[in-house]
């Protein structure tokens, strides 16, 4: 615990009245999401994407699959007709959270029977959890953003994303070593019932630490947006609408794709559940790695020069997947560092912007129209993906040692989606944010610093350095510049 709490042990400022209280929640927030990511692990990706072929699923189906928690976040606006939500969060949190983890024990039965009707009922509760845990999203989102102080914000929740990326790590290996153990002994059921128990028991767990953060009701304002029947103010507001606009185009360009990169290492790369474990684990390593140093940036050049810098890399991940074959899988590493690495800066800079263009009194209603639209883009555009997954099921164009396939054609469509959508995110304006060059320049000198060390180690390299001129070297910044080195 002692090393949780140390990556933000120091970053509420110096110490005044409740600040010993403000760490004390913060911490509580952090394990709640480590905690509670064990059970997010085990019920998505490659684990639910099992649990679905087992039960006889078609592209269609798993494209559907992975759409469902998305078309799910279109109750997220109804949060504000909950009773008492503004001065009950902390409760209607507790309520919906909890239910959405433990809806998963009904899976359990589907798995042993036998029949057209369980794959139905499966996704049914994949369905009513995504719609209980969504519907209490927003309240969750603005309890927390009043919690935490708004100029730690980018590292603190940089530093909760390094708390999950360690659950992930560590049960992605071991959902998988159990999920291979029992499939080798023909006992696929089993294994995905153990999965599901522990998933479920983590969840509770979470659940009771979340109970012990500080109530935090909403401030006291005059009329909500709910209140007043506007529904529609956030997409009447300028600049919340071209953020909508700009993320709804993302979330397309992602979610085209997104449900069938598992399906493909499973069916087409032959991959055990063990080897994608250790993609899943290779992804959280590169997360606990990169997450802080993201949450710096964020905090010092803003949300849109991260997501734009993230955003132009991760248009060329689906490009990665076009060479890979069972017997070709060593450019999967790089594309783990690759992606890895750009996704945890997006998603963090993602999940703050939307959090800071919303106003204060109104926030859990903004939030909430932010995840529906971009979700229902995430939505249309899987079942639009399964839909021609499945109608190109039966393609196929070798090319040497490598056979392209429906996923493929996939992939390079959802590239070419990203790359326009990344096109957009530059119109995107915050008065705060800095130039890009000068976050990129920072980066650079920061990688150099540390090659730097070699000068340490193997001083010979570099003689004769100490004679050369400023201009010869390539002016380096000075003290205390952005890009300084030291």
């Amino acid at each position: 615990m002692n090393l949780l709490a140390s990556i933000f042990g120091n970053q509420v400022g110096p110490a005044k009245p409740g600040t010993s209280a403000l760490r004390t929640d913060l911490r509580k927030i952090v394990w709640e999401g480590a905690l509670a990511n064990i059970f997010v692990v085990l019920t998505s990706g490659a684990f639910v994407t099992g649990m679905a072929l087992t039960l006889g699923a078609n592209d269609f189906e798993i494209g559907l699959l992975v759409a469902l928690p998305f078309l799910a976040q279109a109750a997220q606006p109804l949060s504000s007709l909950l009773p008492g939500v503004n001065e009950r969060r902390k409760r209607i949190t507790l309520l919906g959270v909890t239910l959405a983890r433990q809806t998963w024990l009904l899976a359990v039965p589907l798995l042993f029977v036998k029949g057209e009707w369980a794959l139905p009922l499966f996704l049914l509760v994949v369905t009513l959890s995504s719609v209980a845990n969504m519907l209490v999203a927003p309240v969750w989102l603005g309890w927390i953003s009043d919690i935490v102080p708004r100029d730690i914000r980018g590292r603190f929740f940089g530093s909760r994303s390094a708390g999950v990326a360690v659950t992930t790590l560590m049960f992605s290996i071991l959902g998988s070593l159990v999920l291979d153990w029992c499939k080798a002994r023909n006992q696929a059921p089993g294994g995905f019932t153990i999965i599901l128990a522990v998933a479920v028991l983590a969840g509770a767990v979470a659940s009771l630490v979340l109970s012990r953060v500080s109530d935090r009701p909403a401030p006291p304002r005059a009329v909500s947006v709910a209140a007043r029947g506007d529904w529609l103010r956030p997409v009447r507001d300028p600049e919340f609408r071209r953020i909508l606009r700009l993320f709804f185009t993302w979330n397309f360009a992602i979610g085209i794709s997104a449900p069938f990169f598992v399906p493909h290492m499973l069916v087409n790369l032959k991959m055990s559940f063990f080897m994608i474990g250790l993609y899943s684990a290779g992804q959280s390593v590169i997360a606990v790695i990169s997450n802080r140093p993201w949450g710096v940036l964020i905090d010092r050049f803003g949300s849109r020069s991260v997501l734009i810098f993230c955003a132009t890399g991760i248009g060329l991940i689906p490009l990665f997947w076009l060479p890979l074959r069972a017997d070709y899988l060593w450019l999967l590493v790089v594309e783990m560092v690759f992606s890895s690495f750009l996704w945890a800066g997006f998603n963090l800079a993602a999940f703050t912007l939307p959090i800071d263009t919303s106003p204060r009194d109104d926030r859990t209603y903004y939030l909430a129209w932010f995840a529906t639209i971009t979700g229902l883009a995430f939505f249309a555009a899987s079942v639009l993906g399964g839909l021609l997954a499945e109608s190109w099921s039966s393609f196929s164009w070798p090319v040497g040692k490598q056979n392209f396939l429906n996923y493929h054609i996939i992939f390079v469509i959802s590239a070419g989606l990203r790359m326009a959508s990344a096109g957009l995110l530059y119109v995107l304006t915050q008065p705060s944010d800095r130039k890009i060059p000068m976050m990129v320049q920072l980066m650079g000198y920061a990688v150099l610093k540390h090659l730097s060390l070699g000068r340490q180690i193997m001083p010979f390299a570099v003689e004769g350095t100490d004679n050369q001129t400023n201009d010869e070297r390539g002016k380096a910044p000075g003290p205390g510049s952005p890009g300084s080195a030291r």
